[in-house]
């Protein structure tokens, strides 16, 4: 039989070493229960005594292969398949040094490679050894390294189903950073009497599988909302629980139902929420308005905070006034909001919004308007918005002005601007 380059090498070189893979493979734990400080746990690294730090620390026969194949002339495919062949090789026989040269402190990317060219080999004996794993993660053994060699640990017991309970029982005796990369695996297929344990040993600043939490806390709570959000007060996790119930119980509602929904929020994601009804653009103004008459009637409006009021409007207005072809087609819809002061506010917000966009025409709709609160509003919103006036057209807007103190603010408001102006002409052609 002819033997390619790469078998060649390889033989020669576990030939050469044959001695090393006569160590015995540890076996699995039967151990019922994950304990710390067990027979098999191993002891602290020593401290590196100063004299010892110049001095090299003497390699593993299977990073002396590794050695020898970084300094080959392999490369390309040959390369990975020896790379891969000595790695597995080296899993099967001392799983606690391979996940160490892997994820250890001074591993660089080497857990990149190793994923790549090994990761079912890796899988298969973190799942034959986990019990050791999990001791020796709780360690401290792979120092700052830990989440890693974690993660993938923890992504193998759950793939695998049942074996999940070891990292569940794990939790409380990880460090840190590897508790947060096993809750994350967790979280993802978290089940309903594992929730309690995680969000107990939880690190939400840290966590990236919050929003997968949060799905499966509301998936398993159904629409109880008072259970799903009672006792939590950390803003992260609490955001992603409002996210993940209005996803699946606010989103398909019409706005009027999605109103009343909103009542089952905290307090401080409510106005969030209604701002993002608001903008749907479902409905139409008709169906904007219907909203604002329904948060009137449920009493939505005094618990929100001052300024959210005006994010709803402008939301809303923004979402829909695009689809009226003429301003007083919006002010219509806008005249039929009951509550005085959330008509006043739409008002004025149409009035900045649709001022860049109708001109004269709004100008025109403006004077229809009866003389009043609602067009001293409007007319407010337009001074404030993008318009620019004309002479004629400002004395115009001016004049159907009925709060004298509105219009002498107006007024001052372009006295200022012409001040701020003077001196500065249009350039002429030969410019």
């Amino acid at each position: 039989m002819k033997i390619s380059p790469l078998m060649g090498w390889s033989l020669l070189l576990l030939l050469t070493h044959a001695a090393a893979f006569l160590v015995a493979r540890p076996k699995a734990s039967s151990s019922a229960g994950f304990v710390v400080g067990a027979m098999d746990q191993p002891a602290p690294l020593p401290a590196a005594k100063a004299g010892d730090r110049q001095r090299p620390k003497p390699p593993s026969v299977h990073a002396g292969l590794l050695a020898e194949l970084n300094a080959s002339d392999l490369k390309g495919e040959e390369y990975d398949k020896a790379f891969a062949a000595i790695f597995r090789e080296w899993i099967k026989r001392d799983l606690r040094g391979a996940l160490l040269f892997a994820f250890g402190p001074e591993s660089g990317q080497r857990s990149k490679q190793v994923g790549r060219e090994c990761e079912e080999a890796l899988k298969g004996e973190l799942l034959a050894q986990a019990m050791q794993v999990g001791q020796w993660i709780s360690s401290g053994y792979f120092g700052s390294r830990s989440g890693e060699v974690a993660g993938a640990w923890a992504k193998a017991l759950v793939e695998a189903g049942p074996q999940r309970e070891i990292v569940m029982e794990a939790l409380p005796h990880l460090p840190k950073p590897a508790r947060v990369e096993a809750i994350d695996e967790l979280c993802d297929t978290a089940k309903d009497h594992e929730l309690a344990e995680l969000r107990r040993w939880m690190v939400p600043e840290s966590q990236g599988g919050l929003e997968d939490y949060a799905k499966r806390v509301v998936r398993f709570s159904g629409d109880d909302a008072e259970n799903i959000f009672a006792g939590e007060d950390d803003p992260k996790v609490l955001e992603e629980l409002c996210k993940a119930y209005k996803q699946r119980h606010v989103d398909s509602l019409p706005a009027t139902e999605a109103v009343a929904a909103a009542l089952k929020f905290p307090e401080s994601y409510c106005g969030e929420l209604l701002k993002e009804i608001a903008g749907r653009e479902s409905g139409g103004m008709a169906g904007f308005t219907a909203m604002l008459s329904e948060m009137d009637r449920l009493g939505l409006w005094e618990g929100l905070p001052g300024e959210c009021e005006q994010e709803i409007l402008s939301s809303g207005i923004e979402a829909h006034y695009g689809s009226y072809s003429l301003p007083e087609e919006v002010l219509a819809q806008l005249g039929g909001i009951s509550r005085e002061s959330t008509r006043l506010a739409a008002f004025k917000e149409a009035g900045g919004r649709v001022a860049g966009r109708a001109g004269e025409a709004l100008v025109n709709a403006m004077e229809a308007l009866p003389q009043g609160k609602e067009r001293d509003a409007l007319i407010e919103g337009i001074w404030d918005g993008a318009m620019k006036f004309s002479d004629e057209t400002a004395a115009r807007v001016l004049a159907s002005v009925s709060d004298p103190g509105l219009r002498a603010r107006l007024q001052a408001s372009e006295a200022g601007e012409a001040e701020a102006n003077e001196g500065v002409f249009p350039l002429s052609p030969s410019d």
